[in-house]
């Protein structure tokens, strides 16, 4: 071997121990910056898929807003106009928008006309709750309906009124006693007042014993009478009332009462607060302002039909 052969493999050992180092040090660097932007891509799909979510739930609101009959706000009416053609793909001109609200249109409505309180004239600018409904759950012969839920004041949402509603299967506003929960529809919101559920007493002691618990009654039901928003526990409840709850896993889970009980406490004392001198002062009195939106009708997981109440129990 020649002196220069032997100083061209020393170049090329050089050369390939250099690469060696170089490519430990950058192979790592690469991986990194590739999984710190599948990542950073993963996290801005998840962020997408929030907003959209959050966006469905808006859209959904103002269809319901323009679909009852017996909210004639304009400035809700307004409001939702401009929310449904800003998130349309195809745009109404100025002029077409204009004409919508000038003319006070509504959409067709896919709850019953009868559902409409023809004496209901409130503003619906004051205490709004909110309840999306999703899905029916099942656990064994078990049912119930899983919703979200939120709170609306003037408009504005109210930080921490937010969580999940658990009901009875149905819908039925018929039958007394069915047990089912109540169609979807727009209802004004009372007070309530007895041994067992009370708006104003809850905590105190009642004649069987118990502690008297927070509710909240559910107006203009038709033939359903006592229907509330009151706290839950185990599976459920409810007959055909709501319960509140945190996030729960799936049907195994039980809704905790503890959780339930200060959600419905902190609602009522929200109501309280915001609406001030307007809230009565005893039970049995429609809160002035005070409205339940309950949008969506989810079938049942098996038969993939809605339960209607006049089915027999």
């Amino acid at each position: 071997m020649t002196s220069n052969q032997r100083s061209k493999k020393t170049y090329l050992d050089y050369l390939a121990q250099w690469s060696s180092i170089i490519a430990a040090v950058l192979i790592p660097v690469f991986l990194g910056i590739i999984t710190y932007s599948s990542q950073h891509e993963g996290q801005i799909i998840t962020q997408r898929q929030n907003d959209q979510n959050v966006t469905l739930e808006y859209v959904k609101i103002a269809k319901d807003i323009l679909s009852a009959e017996q909210i004639s706000n304009d400035t809700l009416k307004n409001w939702s106009w401009r929310l449904l053609n800003e998130q349309a793909p195809t745009k109404l001109t100025a002029a077409e928008l204009e004409n919508l609200k000038n003319n006070r249109t509504s959409l067709p409505s896919p709850i019953q006309s009868e559902l409409a309180n023809p004496q209901a004239t409130s503003s619906m600018s004051g205490f709004i709750l909110i309840v999306l409904r999703e899905t029916v759950e099942l656990r064994g012969s078990k049912r119930r309906t899983v919703g979200r839920y939120f709170a609306l004041y003037k408009g504005e949402r109210i930080p921490g009124i937010e969580g999940y509603t658990y009901e009875s299967p149905g819908p039925s506003n018929d039958r007394p006693g069915s047990g089912k929960r109540i169609r979807s529809g727009v209802y004004p919101l009372a007070t309530t007042s007895g041994m067992r559920y009370d708006t104003f007493e809850f905590g105190g002691d009642n004649k069987f014993g118990g502690k008297k618990r927070p509710g909240i009654l559910i107006a203009d039901t038709r033939e359903r009478v006592a229907i509330l928003i009151h706290p839950g526990k185990g599976f459920l409840s409810a007959i055909g009332t709501i319960n509140l709850s945190g996030k729960l896993k799936g049907p195994e889970d039980d809704i905790v009462f503890d959780d339930s009980l200060a959600r419905v406490t902190q609602l009522i004392k929200a109501m309280k607060e915001k609406l001030g001198s307007d809230f009565p002062k005893e039970g049995f009195q429609k809160i002035p302002e005070a409205w339940l939106v309950l949008a969506g009708e989810p079938a049942d997981p098996v038969t993939q039909t809605i339960i209607d109440g006049s089915e027999e129990e």
